[in-house]
């Protein structure tokens, strides 16, 4: 399982390394390749969003791109595996790794919101 998932920041052009430590998403620039920024499907399967690093802070925006990227992250201290969601407009993190779509989905932690 992969500890980090390597985005390009859209403002400063550096490469952002997004981990989980203890339960918390945590941000670190590195010198290692970007992912392209992944693209979720909304809990409510109505909606795709395109997660991205932008001026150092994590942001997501509405897309037309029709994808569903799985992201899990092992935490680097727990070792536990996240799997990152958004559903409404909100960013999730969950130890559950079954797509919220596949079942009834109560999020582990709730990161943030649209603002």
């Amino acid at each position: 399982m992969a500890t980090e998932y390597i985005v390009t920041d859209r403002t400063t052009a550096g490469n952002v390394s997004i981990q989980i430590e203890d339960g918390q998403l945590k941000f670190v620039d590195t010198l290692d390749a970007a992912s392209a920024e992944p693209i979720f499907l909304d809990i409510s399967q109505a909606v795709y969003w395109k997660l991205f690093i932008s001026d150092n802070q994590i942001a997501w925006e509405e897309t037309v791109t029709v994808a569903n990227n799985d992201v899990t992250i092992q935490d680097g201290t727990t070792a536990t595996d996240y799997r990152l969601y958004v559903g409404d407009g909100q960013l999730f993190i969950s130890t559950d790794l079954t797509h919220p779509a596949d079942r009834s989905f109560v999020p582990r932690l709730l990161l943030m919101g649209v603002g």
